[in-house]
């Protein structure tokens, strides 16, 4: 089976298991609306990279997909909405995978109750922290309720609190760059992206599916290098999708009108003339046209920002592919090789 046939397989496995949790937590919960909105945030949309590199964890230890490994998968997906409910309030986002983002959800709804624009929109976004806290509570469940050993599961949950607390960082270092300068704008966003999408999207849920089927030390550091590496790359993928197509992301909006301090603008601080520097900043955090989006694609691809960043996402997916050909006790490197090279070659 090729390596796509056998993602769109593992990604229909998760969405059944989503369905699933979710259908389970609406009939037990105090408050339906927010399980119902939490699940219409998570579910019908995604990649579910998050976990597939869970259940290619557990796979890499274990040689198979073991009984309860999609269902305790789901914990990743559920806590990648978390950050996504949460992270839209922060940017201001009104779209997310083509829908209202759930900030929006609870604005029209008190909107349409007769409160006022201010208090609608102060109240929508209330409502959605709420609802993030809430999903980042139900993100435990799906490892809590697996019939793993006690001590797996208990390792398993050390890691998602670990991640959780790694995205935060990330989150913090990239809301700190709106606000100001920062030195060695390169080594900045790689910290940023290590932080924020490499341990949690690849690193951090390979960790959690290798200890729960027993993983040696040394399987856990060759996977952890691997996994960062891959999401380094994914990242760099992504900010460059961010500039030249957000649209095949489902984004509304261009990184450069969200004002975000992404590897190809870190890259053009870096090797840019003052012209190209200033040319893009004259854009950033504004709206842009279709001709002022070819402007700043033109001045990234002159400058060399963009070719620079593929250069550097490549160098981290033959990084990945050279710790699974130096660690042949991980038993689906095929799978992982196909996964890697997956990340850089995405259209979407």
């Amino acid at each position: 089976m090729d390596f796509e046939a056998e993602y769109d397989i593992l990604k229909d496995k998760v969405e059944r298991a989503l369905y699933e949790f979710f259908k389970k937590e609406i009939k037990a919960a105090a408050n339906n609306e927010s399980i119902i909105n939490i699940r219409n945030a998570c579910v019908g949309m995604g990649k579910r990279i998050r976990p597939i590199s869970f259940i290619a964890g557990y796979e890499a230890i274990k040689g198979d997909r073991g009984e309860g490994v999609v269902d305790a998968a789901c914990s990743l997906e559920i806590l990648h909405a978390y950050f996504l409910i949460h992270d839209d309030i922060m940017d201001q986002d009104k779209i997310r995978r083509n829908k209202d983002t759930l900030h929006v959800v609870y604005q029209k709804k008190l909107g349409d109750s007769g409160l006022p624009t201010a208090q609608a929109i102060r109240g929508g976004e209330n409502l959605a922290i709420l609802d993030g806290d809430i999903c980042c509570a139900l993100a435990k469940k799906p490892i809590l309720n697996s019939n793993f050993s006690p001590e797996r599961k208990c390792a398993a949950l050390e890691e998602l609190i670990d991640i959780e607390l790694k995205t935060g960082f990330g989150q913090r270092l990239d809301e700190m760059s709106k606000h100001g300068p920062v030195q060695n704008p390169v080594e900045y966003v790689q910290q940023i992206h290590e932080y924020k999408t490499a341990w949690y999207t690849h690193a951090g849920p390979l960790r959690i599916g290798a200890k729960l089927a027993g993983a040696t030390n040394s399987q856990i550091a060759a996977l952890t290098d691997y996994g960062l590496a891959v999401g380094l790359a994914f990242q760099i993928k992504d900010d460059m999708m961010g500039v030249l197509s957000p649209e095949s992301l489902k984004k509304a909006k261009n990184d450069i009108t969200e004002g975000k301090l992404t590897m190809p603008v870190a890259m053009l601080l870096t090797c840019g003339n003052k012209e190209q520097i200033d040319t893009a900043k004259s854009y950033m955090g504004k709206p842009l046209t279709a001709e002022d989006t070819q402007k700043v694609i033109a001045t990234l691809t002159d400058s060399g920002a963009l070719a620079k960043c593929q250069e550097m996402a490549e160098s981290y997916v033959t990084k990945a592919q050279r710790v699974l050909q130096t660690n042949t006790n991980l038993l689906n490197r095929t799978f992982l090789s196909s996964l890697a090279d997956y990340v850089i070659n995405r259209t979407r």
